[in-house]
């Protein structure tokens, strides 16, 4: 299914959040096939470990949204 974080954009951002322990989370059917999905059409897509990984993400798209 869809994953947990969705912002619209050019490209649009969209993360997968996981527990930071990823031994603690499980998928869910079709979140790979999601962000793959999504990926592959040139969206900046990514599992977070976390919501410290989450906002590093959010930060890493925000640089790349500034260059373009």
């Amino acid at each position: 299914g869809a994953s947990d974080i969705i912002i619209p954009g050019a490209p649009a951002l969209v993360i997968e959040m996981k527990r930071r322990d990823h031994m603690q989370s499980a998928w869910q059917d079709g979140q790979v096939e999601y962000l793959t999905a999504a990926h592959q059409a040139g969206v900046f897509a990514c599992v977070a470990l976390g919501c410290n990984a989450a906002w590093e993400a959010f930060e890493e798209w925000l640089t790349r949204q500034a260059r373009s």
